[in-house]
């Protein structure tokens, strides 16, 4: 008999059924008439054609004690969360470039929530990203946390609630395993060469057998003892495995769930990027929160907590439409990308990950002597940086996050002949490009997060400085300016600045990584000025008694002028180079070509 024909093999290929779109009719159908995709549609749609390496596709929510196995199966495949390898990409980036792993949660299984073999497949996913250092792509549509998980088999054979729990006290004290921080041989080595771990098994409770939360405390005295980096001596009597432990009640309140640190834990290893469609509260927005990049489309309502919990804690009545509307979640900040709907929300996501894989080999750009074009000839006027950048970049490539908050400084990426860069670059359209809080927390944010993935940094400066004031300071300014200055120079990744126009102040030195030294090359087109304030500021300030000592309006603003022009021939970037303060003045046309020069030279560092 060939395995086909076997019924263990019909079982499989029966329960392998179950996990499609089109057994799963009623819930396709739904999720269609809102217009919305199902999870695996958007998996599909995320990864390249037959690379998907799924894991536990046969799980079911953690509720066999009080619900029907079969319906289960039906109505909770794989628990809500669809996890696995994949490559993402390969066509642009190359097979061994592309390896990602892909995590999508299923709304139509409990509303996405998250449930005991849920965060199992979400740990498991997370221990092997971080092992394998692959990015991370999360669609995280979900309600948050199940509480109707509490009773969980754990294995596979076994009886629940078995024996008395008085009984249980007395019996299996400590579950046979003794486990604890302490010294040995301090009087010899002294208190602080003395610390230890202490790990003893308890023959007397079970034949020292080892049973569920037995290994839970195994497993939690030595995550203290790597932690630490104590030495550990174990006393090892006993049996092995413990198979009467397999129906249990796992837990109380849930807290100890790794889920949600295991996932912080991929920041700076695993590059994370977090997608996001209807609702998605309490847990799931965690997850989301903690992304490195995060994308939520047009119908998606974000929060710390939905409409159930809020009620709870008698904090009022709320539709889960009321709760972190998107308008709200781009305008503070929370969401880096805002998608017209699913489709483009993992094109982006797709796109977004592409400038962490690597370069490309084709690539087309503009002429690049429109640059030359581009300045406005009173030094007062604004400009479209956009149109700077897409000029410089790669056609096609300048992909912007965050635009709606910190606006004063563009964040995004860009390709130049095919090789991919975080970009900064001012905003003179807002605030006349002076760094304020929220723009100062956004670059800094995101350079960090470049830095930890080794993505090198082109800044395109034209700032007047921090934006300051009292005004300025309710927004806890000196906290939030500091921080630019803190993440840029501490870079390891190489960083090119080039001065389209202004550069004064703290605030130029924090947006080129701390200083004008600090760049591996800083470069300004003529338009470029330096000072340490700004000039009319300067002039206001230095020339104070000067200026009010003239009667006539119309005099003393004529000295103003005066005065400011001369500043700026002596702040003029010929002659901030020629004091060595800069590394040249370049024509705007050779951008391109001088930040690939300079890119170049500093691979090292990458």
């Amino acid at each position: 008999m060939t395995i086909k024909n076997r019924p263990e093999f019909e079982k499989f290929i029966s329960r392998v059924a179950k996990s499609s779109d089109e057994f799963r009719a009623s819930s396709t159908e739904k999720r269609h008439s809102k217009q919305y995709r199902t999870a695996r549609e958007n998996l599909n749609y995320l990864i390249d054609e037959d690379t998907f390496l799924e894991f536990g596709q046969f799980a079911v929510a953690a509720q066999r004690s009080r619900r029907d196995y079969e319906e289960l199966q039906d109505k909770t495949n794989a628990d809500g969360i669809i996890t696995g390898f994949c490559s993402i990409n390969s066509a642009l980036v190359g097979e061994d470039d592309a390896k990602a792993v892909a995590i999508v949660y299923d709304y139509s299984v409990l509303a996405g929530t998250q449930g005991f073999f849920h965060h199992a497949k979400l740990d498991r996913i997370c221990e092997q990203a971080k092992k394998f250092y692959l990015p991370v792509i999360i669609f995280t549509e979900g309600g948050g946390g199940r509480p109707g998980d509490t009773d969980v088999l754990t294995q596979i054979a076994g009886l629940h609630s078995r024996r008395d729990y008085e009984e249980l006290q007395d019996k299996t004290n400590a579950d046979g395993i003794i486990t604890g921080f302490c010294s040995i041989n301090s009087a010899l080595v002294g208190e602080d060469d003395a610390k230890a771990v202490a790990i003893v098994y308890d023959y007397s409770v079970l034949a020292g057998t080892q049973g569920f939360f037995h290994h839970a405390k195994l497993d939690r005295i030595c995550e203290q003892a790597k932690k630490f980096y104590l030495p550990v001596i174990i006393f090892t009597e006993g049996g092995g495995g413990r198979p009467g432990d397999t129906d249990v009640l796992t837990q109380i309140a849930g807290l100890h769930i790794p889920s949600f640190s295991s996932w912080a834990q991929l920041t700076g290893i695993c590059l994370k990027i977090a997608v996001n469609n209807g609702y998605c509260f309490a847990g799931n927005a965690v997850l989301f929160g903690c992304a490195d990049f995060k994308i939520a489309t047009k119908d998606s309502w974000i929060g710390m907590a939905g409409p159930a919990m809020i009620e709870g804690g008698g904090l009022g009545t709320f539709k889960p439409k009321e709760i972190g509307p998107i308008e709200v979640q781009q305008k503070n900040g929370v969401v880096d990308y805002v998608a017209e709907n699913e489709e483009e929300a993992t094109i982006i996501a797709k796109q977004l990950l592409a400038y962490f894989q690597g370069p490309i080999e084709e690539f087309t750009f503009s002429d690049q002597g429109q640059l030359q074009e581009m300045m406005p000839d009173d030094r007062r006027y604004t400009y479209e940086v956009r149109d700077i950048i897409g000029t410089i970049a790669d056609a096609d490539t300048f992909l912007e996050l965050r635009n709606q908050y910190g606006k004063s400084i563009v964040t995004g990426f860009i390709r130049i002949e095919g090789k991919p860069f975080a970009l900064l670059a001012s905003d003179c359209k807002q605030l006349g490009g002076a760094i304020d809080s929220e723009s100062a927390e956004k670059a800094g944010e995101f350079i960090s997060i470049c830095n930890d993935h080794q993505l090198p940094i082109l800044v395109l400066a034209d700032t007047p400085g921090f934006m300051v004031g009292p005004a300025s300071e309710q927004g806890g300014a000196v906290r939030r300016m500091s921080s630019l200055l803190k993440q840029g120079a501490n870079l390891s990744v190489p960083l090119v600045a080039i001065f389209l126009r202004k550069g004064y102040g703290l605030g130029a030195q924090a947006l080129v990584g701390g200083s004008l030294h600090n760049p591996v090359y800083t470069a300004a087109w003529p338009t470029g000025e330096f000072g340490a304030m700004g000039i009319e500021g300067a002039v206001k300030l230095g020339y104070k008694k000067e200026l009010e000592e003239i009667k006539d309006e119309d005099k003393r603003k004529e000295l103003f002028d005066k005065l400011v022009s001369k500043m700026y021939e002596v702040g003029q970037a010929v002659e901030a180079a020629s004091f060595l303060e800069i590394d040249a003045v370049i024509d705007p046309a050779d951008t391109r070509m001088v930040v690939i020069k300079a890119f170049n030279a500093s691979e090292a560092l990458l």
